[in-house]
């Protein structure tokens, strides 16, 4: 769920970019994308411990 999250954050992020939206605003989504990165990957592995 979170890496379908993560996606969604850096398609907003490409938009905005192409858009030539303000820097931080890019900057602000994929740091959430990236946020998200960790998320998914910390749970995978938290689950595949288990």
């Amino acid at each position: 769920m979170f890496a379908v999250l993560a996606f969604g954050w850096l398609n907003l992020a490409f938009r905005a970019w192409t858009r030539d939206v303000a820097h931080w605003l890019i900057l602000v989504s994929v740091a959430v994308a990236a946020v998200f990165v960790f998320f998914s990957v910390s749970s995978f592995r938290r689950a595949r411990q288990l």
